[in-house]
């Protein structure tokens, strides 16, 4: 998989983002995949110790996809929000919490809807695919996506 362009920098495989990745990077599939299971492991374990309210595992799930994709600014903002009770405004910031990127922000706004939507209704919809841009890029028309059908033993 190659590196692409991720608002202001580089992202290789699954969203991983650091100053380390630049254009032309490539990544193994297996590789990506681990470091994907590898950072929500840890956008996990900085969520239970934030989190001081009960959470369901739907609304749990949400916030670790949301700390995942939106990095610990907003994300301390949801959470002190939500420790407060305030799942209304917590909500909110999560949805406003877009980047808004002319290039990224509707892909981001259809991330922070479907966040929304599994943190109040606990629908994860299908989650039995993902698409894989090996070019990095999910806008490059001649290189369509490969459609990887997740297994159990994926998250072992």
């Amino acid at each position: 998989l190659r590196a692409y362009r991720d608002g202001a920098g580089w992202a290789i495989g699954f969203g991983i983002n650091h100053p380390g990745i630049h254009e032309g990077d490539t990544i193994t599939f297996d590789q990506a995949f681990a470091d994907f299971k590898a950072a929500h492991r840890e956008r996990a374990r900085i969520l239970r110790a934030w989190i001081k309210v009960p959470l369901k595992q739907h609304e749990f799930d949400a916030l670790c996809d949301f700390i995942y994709n939106d990095g610990n600014v907003n994300a301390r903002r949801v959470i002190r929000l939500l420790n407060a009770a305030s799942v209304s405004d917590a909500l909110d910031v999560l949805m406003r919490s877009n980047k808004d990127s002319p290039t990224l922000g509707d892909g981001l706004k259809r991330r922070r809807e479907f966040e929304r939507q599994l943190f109040e209704t606990g629908q994860y919809g299908d989650l039995s695919t993902i698409k894989v841009w090996r070019s990095g890029n999910p806008r490059d028309r001649k290189n369509p996506p490969e459609i990887y059908k997740i297994k159990t033993e994926d998250f072992s």
